[in-house]
């Protein structure tokens, strides 16, 4: 008679391939609000300020748009529309993205930054092709009212944005870490 002896196979930690979901870094945020005014400049005595109306994305190129650290001034390109690791949207309050970071160390980088808060703001590049100034000579305050938004080429997670009410978070980051506490305990139970 043979002796029926159990086997088991094990992996060593270190060697568990992650899968995409688990290496996924995702943010969300605004790269431009609607009706928020915004002063970008002081030249001499004036003021330049800027201001976005509600619906100037509304027949905007939005194709090929890529996610930056700064405007891409780090050469960070963190991910693109076009291969759909950065998703855009507008809504009532302005432009909305929702992007996968990749899974790089200058994409963990940026990606420790805004999970840490230590960035939390946006910003964007675009051309107009709708837009009004308005000059006030006696406050010597020059707006620029932007109306209608051409094509955007960039959004970008910023260390100093020109307008405040723009954010960036990661998404549910309270519920990624709980997750990778639970994969964590389903691999050390499935060894014990």
């Amino acid at each position: 008679m043979m002796d029926k002896k159990i086997k088991r196979r094990m992996q060593i930690g270190e060697q568990i391939k992650s899968t995409d979901e688990e290496e996924r870094q995702r943010i969300t945020g605004y790269a431009a609000v609607y009706n928020e005014m915004t002063t970008l400049y002081h030249i001499g005595d004036w003021e330049y300020r800027e201001i976005i109306e509600p619906g100037a994305f509304n027949t905007a190129d939005m194709t090929n748009v890529v996610l930056n650290y700064n405007h891409g001034k780090a050469g960070y390109i963190l991910a693109r529309t076009s291969n759909d690791t950065l998703r855009l949207s507008i809504d009532d309050r302005g432009l909305k993205i929702d992007a996968d970071i990749i899974n790089t160390t200058d994409g963990c980088d940026v990606y420790k930054l805004i999970q840490r808060g230590d960035i939390n703001k946006m910003s964007y590049a675009f051309t107009s092709d709708k837009e009004s100034i308005e000059w006030d000579e006696r406050a010597k305050v020059c707006t620029r009212r932007i109306q209608s938004i051409e094509k955007v080429y960039d959004v970008s997670v910023v260390v100093n944005p020109a307008y405040e009410g723009t954010s960036v978070s990661t998404r549910d980051a309270g519920v990624d870490e709980f997750e990778q506490m639970l994969r964590k305990r389903a691999v050390l139970t499935t060894y014990l």
